[in-house]
């Protein structure tokens, strides 16, 4: 699982968006626990490919020593590499593949004419070959996210730091649900059950459907869908 922060993903949109239409590039930083890994701060660099910009990227290893210092004076670890995708999706190429290093997390912005569309996070296997990674990602909304949007009710509010909607990167509700539980641990009980089940009590609507009139959990998220979460509201008194 990766986690970049909001401020760190806006800053990172930001190099994508402005050095369109070339590939940005940049290092990842921050800490490491139980497989997961909490993207908290970034170093944007220079592309320094001769040539045509559009297609790839290079960092020089000038950079790199100073990425390795920065990590080092701040008490991070270098945990990776982003660059950007310019009108290509957010998918590892072969160039990347062959260039890449063990260990490091690899974060891909795809830049449709000059708007970010999609974030994706891949590693190398054991067998050198990339893998996707779980992505969780706050955003902030002065960008136009390729990413499904929860609206919080109120009484939850208190557990996601009052934030009303939140863009979650999840491709289903149960994705979805679940990496924002991970960004807010809180929340978790208030949604899930002890199997792991959205509550019964617990309304999900994607625009103005219920979820139990769709595919339930597994109800696909397209791009810019809107979910809101919906408590069951009911009392009365004794016979």
């Amino acid at each position: 699982m990766i986690r970049i922060k909001p401020v760190v993903n806006k800053k990172m949109l930001d190099d994508a968006i402005n050095a369109y239409p070339d590939e940005c590039c940049g290092f990842l930083f921050g800490t490491e626990e139980n497989e997961e890994r909490v993207i908290s701060d970034i170093l944007v660099v220079n592309n320094s490919k001769e040539g045509d910009k559009k297609r790839s990227f290079e960092i020089s290893p000038k950079d790199y020593l100073k990425a390795e210092r920065y990590a080092e004076q701040n008490n991070f670890l270098l945990l990776g590499v982003y660059h950007s995708h310019p009108d290509h999706p957010a998918i590892p190429s072969e160039h990347d593949r062959i260039s890449a290093q063990p260990y490091f997390s690899y974060v891909i912005v795809s830049v449709l004419k000059g708007t970010e569309t999609k974030v994706s996070s891949w590693g190398l296997n054991d067998e050198c070959q990339f893998e996707e990674k779980k992505l969780s990602i706050q955003v902030l909304f002065n960008h136009k996210i390729n990413m499904p949007t929860v609206i919080i009710p109120t009484p939850l509010r208190k557990f996601t730091n009052n934030t009303a909607k939140l863009r979650v990167n999840g491709g289903t509700i149960e994705e979805s649900l679940q990496l924002l539980s991970t960004d807010f641990p809180e929340l978790k009980k208030h949604l899930f059950d002890e199997q792991g089940h959205i509550r019964k009590f617990v309304n999900i609507f994607v625009g103005d459907d219920d979820i139990r009139d769709l595919q339930n959990e597994k109800t696909v998220l397209h791009n810019e869908t809107v979910v809101s979460i919906v408590p069951a509201i009911a009392g009365g008194c004794n016979a």
